[in-house]
């Protein structure tokens, strides 16, 4: 293949000079010079790779491609009531078996999470894994008295108080609920809706995990007590320097399994 300004390939031999590239390019960057496409603004060019998914015959790689991906079939490819059904089937997972997951298979999880949408192609996602249990424990435990200190002080609001209570008089885990792993999502502070691209990130996560037999849960609590900026909790998970937690996810092999799909509020919609 030969190069085009160093940012797309284009194989003369396998381009028809169909234009689709060129129509399917979001910032129309690329144009058809003597049949095959070019890059006219390379500087302003986000390497979303929608030139080369678009490319029917794989005469085209986009920026930062190696090697042609693999084909989609024609069509969806989930049929309708299969991927409703699969949607659908997504719980929040609050009771986990002891075990623990292996590296591997969080890698995996996260692997297909860098998939997920973001602003101008700007990713950015860093993650930070706790996979101790006792280091989990004592994140949780450190949430817990976050709480306490805050009903104390008049800054949480009194609903807390049963979470405080069902911790400090049962040794319930009711911030991490015995997960064995949790996923932080990191991003800079300063990146373009940040905290949306780490969250799509950990929604893709939180989709894909089933297929590895693994559940997941959003952990609410937990993203509130880093909000707060509490100190000791700070201290506790040690973040590196000019990143923050966009979100947080329970991780572990569900010790629950539900039997069937649960309903929602009807649909509200309007039309204008």
């Amino acid at each position: 293949m030969s190069a085009i300004k160093k940012v797309i390939q284009v194989d003369p031999d396998r381009c028809g000079g169909c234009g689709a590239c060129v129509e399917a390019c979001p910032a129309g960057l690329l144009a058809l010079e003597e049949g095959l496409p070019r890059m006219t603004r390379e500087d302003s060019c986000i390497a979303c790779g929608h030139c080369g998914a678009v490319c029917a015959s794989g005469a085209l790689l986009a920026p930062k491609s190696s090697k042609a991906q693999p084909e989609l079939p024609a069509g969806p490819v989930l049929d309708p009531e299969l991927a409703e059904r699969f949607l659908r089937s997504r719980r929040s997972i609050r009771r986990y078996q002891a075990s623990a997951v292996p590296r591997e298979t969080l890698l995996k999880l996260l692997d297909v999470a860098r998939y997920a949408p973001s602003a101008i192609n700007s990713q950015g996602v860093v993650y930070r894994v706790l996979d101790d249990p006792a280091q989990v424990r004592r994140v949780a435990q450190c949430v817990v008295d976050w709480a306490e200190e805050g009903l104390a002080s008049g800054r949480l609001p009194a609903y807390f108080q049963a979470t405080v209570d069902r911790a400090r008089h049962s040794g319930e885990d009711v911030i991490l609920r015995g997960a064995p792993a949790l996923v932080l999502a990191l991003v800079s502070p300063e990146s373009l809706r940040g905290r949306d691209t780490a969250r799509f990130a950990l929604t893709y996560a939180e989709l894909f995990a089933p297929s590895l037999g693994l559940g997941t849960c959003w952990a609410g609590y937990l993203e509130a007590c880093l909000a707060s900026g509490w100190p000791p909790l700070e201290e506790l998970l040690q973040l590196p320097r000019g990143l923050m937690v966009g979100g947080a996810l329970m991780v572990g092999v569900p010790d629950i399994r539900y039997h069937r799909l649960v309903e929602r509020e009807p649909l509200a919609v309007t039309w204008q």
